[in-house]
């Protein structure tokens, strides 16, 4: 079934069936690769697939990513600090909670920055122009971060 991305239904509304097509969890489309920490956070990757299947323009995308990193840092948040220990793998001694949670955090940040600058051929824009518009604008955003 090819999706349909004129008046889309609400994530919440999909049925199974058209979540499992439109959702490949955590990580790169048609891509083996799946990120750290991907099975900790496939409920919140899942609607930002949603948001790449619906496309829109390059704002669109920025939304999307952003509420994904906005989505991985309320699950951080939420979960119990137990289970972020276990998926570390870190000596418990060394780092305390709110330390822990900071490095989730900066996972968060990680994940955002991997779909904004790295989604990007993924992400369905309302007009082909559009990805050299995209594409400048990276470029330019980038080079403002850049050591002099």
């Amino acid at each position: 079934m090819k999706w349909q991305t004129k008046n889309p239904v609400a994530y919440a509304d999909l049925t199974e069936s058209q979540v499992s097509e439109i959702c490949n969890g955590c990580g790169a489309s048609k891509s083996k690769f799946r990120p750290p920490h991907y099975r900790l956070f496939k409920h919140q990757c899942c609607p930002h697939d949603y948001d790449y299947a619906v496309g829109g323009s390059w704002w669109d995308k920025v939304k999307a990513d952003w509420r994904l990193r906005s989505r991985i840092r309320g699950r951080v948040k939420a979960v119990d600090i137990m289970a972020l220990r276990d998926n570390l793998y870190l000596d418990d001694d060394l780092f305390p909670d709110f330390m822990i949670r900071q490095i989730y955090y900066r996972w968060a940040d990680g994940y955002f920055l991997g779909v904004m600058f790295g989604g990007n051929p993924s992400f369905r824009f309302d007009s082909k122009k559009q990805w050299p518009e995209v594409k400048n604008e990276l470029g330019r955003l980038c080079s403002i971060f850049q050591a002099p």
